[in-house]
């Protein structure tokens, strides 16, 4: 079963274009990072304080058990935030949409609230392609569109692409502003 964008169409773009699945384990590690780093450090302090309790009361087996205990019960709950993240991130991924459209870019994007980005063609200053350090390790690309919005790179971009589909969206995107530039007289 190949996962798939369920509101792309076979006349949207990101039909033709389509997002790479290696983006849901990238996002997924991602955002699993900060959670996984506060779960050790409040496991290792739990863990601690147990020691110093087991220690009071002088039974050895007792600082054993509880240590495992405390193991068990967090690498669970780490485990489970994990699963619940790859999900969200599933959700996220056949949610998201875009389309280039002979007027603008339409991008949304969102699972439980949905965000919907309209860029004008006119309205677009620059495009470019980057790669975040998850990005490089899984051959993922971003399309960025700036406009005179200092938020609109960030806002305004598809993620999670292959080298040649962002090279593909770039070139897709430069022809057709140029096109818009040339309708305008400008």
């Amino acid at each position: 079963m190949k996962l798939k964008q369920i509101h792309c169409t076979p006349e949207t773009t990101c039909f033709s274009i389509p997002l790479e699945p290696r983006k849901i384990i990238k996002k997924s590690i991602n955002q699993s990072a900060l959670g996984l780093i506060l779960m050790i450090a409040i496991g290792w302090a739990i863990g601690k304080i147990s020691g110093f309790i087991a220690e009071g009361t002088g039974i050895d087996w007792y600082n054993v058990i509880i240590q495992n205990a405390l193991f068990l019960v967090y690498f669970g709950i780490l485990l489970i935030f994990f699963l619940l993240n790859i999900f969200f991130q599933i959700l996220y991924f056949r949610y998201y949409f875009y389309d280039l459209t002979p007027e603008e870019v339409v991008i949304m994007k969102g699972v439980v609230s949905r965000n919907r980005i309209s860029i004008r063609y006119e309205k677009i200053q620059n495009i470019f392609i980057d790669q975040d350090f998850l990005d490089r390790i899984f051959k993922l690309y971003d399309v960025h569109l700036a406009t005179a919005d200092s938020q609109s790179a960030t806002v305004a971009h598809i993620d999670g692409v292959s080298k040649e589909n962002a090279e593909r969206l770039k070139s897709i995107l430069d022809e057709k502003i140029k096109n818009r530039q040339k309708g305008d007289g400008i």
